[in-house]
């Protein structure tokens, strides 16, 4: 049985069509202003509507409507086919676990992050949203984690890393030169070495915060590329950016580090507390000398970001 097509169906079909595709040219083209890479935040969000919009048309035999739609989706999904097919970073073999948690905003539990990472034997822990308040709970676990380096500051851009074995080296560059805190610092695991970045970035809200944020980004750039090629290194933080993001794209390019999430499916990160709009914003890069395990997001601490945990694998160990 066919359902008869209103007059009015092909006039709504064509005007959600047109509002369709100017949301995917914005998704390709999100660093050519920041309202644009706002939306690319949203990628699946789109590509759901884009998928009930195909339906209706399908219903109603909407044929060229259709085929359209099914168009759009296809450019949609394009940004997100790394996330779910490639695995080529990925190894069985686990030689160490680390953690991004973001603490900001929500009450977290120190408590609930701290035994979790105990019980699945979590040897790196790197923070963000850390406060000065919020410091002296995680300085109260020094028994699971005694060696921390710490940038706290109010707000939600303090930073902080716990780990199970002391740092070689700590610095703490201020990329950008904007009084945002960051922490290098390097450790021996396993017997290699392993650098860790941590850094957040603000949600970008003008014209001028946009600029401020790749400032501080070709900041990072121009530190990671310094790195020795062979070196195993961890970027991790909340970059306010989602994976489908032209800036976000850009930043791993000229890297030449890779998004951990890939292979792993559509894993979003914030907000915690409304999951039919959460979004991937937290992120762990790392150089092409470390391979995957595992990785997984949350559960909920209670912030509003879900924690990211992974284990990873160093790619000399395994020739």
């Amino acid at each position: 049985m066919t359902l008869a097509r209103p007059k009015w169906l092909n006039l709504t079909l064509l005007l959600f069509l047109f509002v369709g595709a100017s949301v995917v040219v914005c998704l390709h083209m999100s660093d050519f202003h920041w309202r644009m890479g706002l939306l690319s935040h949203f990628c699946m969000q789109h590509l759901i509507g884009l998928s009930c919009l195909a339906l209706v048309a399908l219903c109603f035999r909407a044929w060229k409507t259709l085929v359209a739609f099914l168009l759009l989706i296809g450019f949609c999904f394009l940004p997100m086919v790394p996330l779910f097919f490639d695995a080529s970073r990925h190894t069985f073999e686990q030689d160490f676990k680390a953690g991004l948690i973001n603490l900001n905003g929500g009450q977290a539990s120190i408590k609930e992050v701290m035994a979790r990472a105990d019980r699945h034997e979590v040897d790196l822990l790197c923070f963000v949203g850390v406060t000065p308040a919020l410091l002296q709970q995680l300085e109260a676990q020094r028994s699971l984690y005694p060696h921390q380096l710490s940038q706290p500051q109010n707000g939600a851009n303090g930073v902080a890393i716990l780990s199970k074995e002391p740092s070689l080296t700590s610095s703490h560059p201020e990329f950008g030169r904007d009084g945002l805190p960051s922490i290098v610092a390097t450790y021996q695991l396993q017997g290699q070495p392993l650098t860790v970045i941590v850094t957040n970035e603000p949600a970008v809200d003008s014209t001028e915060a946009a600029a401020r944020r790749d400032r501080r980004l070709a900041a990072i750039v121009d530190h990671v590329q310094k790195l020795p090629g062979e070196d195993n290194i961890i970027l991790a933080g909340n970059f306010n950016l989602a994976p489908f993001n032209a800036v976000f794209q850009r930043l791993v390019n000229q890297t030449g580090l890779f998004n951990s999430a890939h292979g792993f499916g559509y894993q979003p990160t914030w907000p915690s507390w409304l999951s039919i709009s959460s979004t991937p914003i937290d992120h762990i890069l790392l150089s092409k000398n470390l391979l995957v395990a595992d990785r997984q997001v949350g559960p909920s601490i209670g912030a509003e970001h879900y924690p990211i945990w992974v284990g990873l694998g160093f790619a000399s160990t395994k020739e």
